[in-house]
């Protein structure tokens, strides 16, 4: 009897400090990813993998083709589809948010631990866009989008870290 209880709290011992490794491996990755995505951030080379949209006057739409947010220093790559109502587009509707472009205007921000907030401004000879990227220590991010001749949009995805490399990739 005495040999069991002593099995029993062995193995209760076991598992409690599997359980506290296991957290412990759970936080520091979550604490690496963290600082992959501030490092990319603050490189102004980073992708946004985009996965929903949320149009103003409509249901949320999940993207199945691979849309996506590009950062290349002052320069933005938009491929993102767009869904709303447009005020003054060109005939045959345009690029909308598709398009190559300069960014001015950029500011980021850490307002809290946990989270990063980028605001720029880009012009095509279509439209003037405002962008707010909301980009969170675990990768989830928004993007709202704002536009002088369109509805507003609102996108959530991923910032692309990979954490395979042992820093992150600066061109």
């Amino acid at each position: 009897m005495k040999n069991f209880k002593l099995l029993l709290i062995c193995l209760a011992v076991l598992c409690a400090g599997s359980q506290v490794l296991y957290a412990q491996s759970k936080k520091e990755k979550a604490e690496k990813k963290a600082g992959a995505v501030k490092e990319l951030i603050n490189s102004r080379h980073y992708t946004v993998d985009v996965l929903r949209a949320y149009p103003m006057g409509g249901e949320s739409v999940n993207l199945t083709s691979p849309y996506s947010l590009e950062i290349r220093g002052d320069s933005l790559i938009s491929y993102l589809p767009y869904f709303g109502r447009a005020y003054s587009i060109p005939y045959g509707g345009g690029k909308a948010l598709n398009f190559d472009a300069p960014i001015s205007d950029y500011s980021l921000v850490y307002p809290k631990k946990r989270k990063a907030i980028i605001k720029f401004t880009t012009m095509t000879n279509e439209d003037i866009y405002s962008y707010t990227i909301n980009i969170y220590m675990n990768g989830n991010t928004d993007i709202i989008v704002n536009s002088q001749n369109r509805q507003s949009i609102n996108f959530q995805g991923d910032a692309v870290v990979d954490l395979q490399k042992p820093s992150v990739n600066k061109q």
